[in-house]
């Protein structure tokens, strides 16, 4: 779930980016990323993902695997 949501937040910031702030979807896309990374957030506070000593290393692997 957690690497779905930084995946989320990489894809929506590619399309925010790609998107002008006039059209329909613009809102729609920024509010799905801040949800998102709300979330990360709040699970990283809660389950300290990022500090887990070999998540780098993991999460070179699982990019690798892709």
């Amino acid at each position: 779930m957690y690497q779905n949501l930084k995946d989320t937040v990489r894809l929506r910031k590619e399309q925010l980016a790609k998107t002008a702030k006039t059209d329909p979807n613009y809102n729609a896309l920024k509010n799905e990323l801040e949800a998102a990374e709300a979330m990360i957030k709040k699970m990283n506070q809660k389950y300290q993902f990022e500090s887990i000593k070999n998540f780098t290393l993991f999460n070179q692997i699982f990019e690798l695997s892709k």
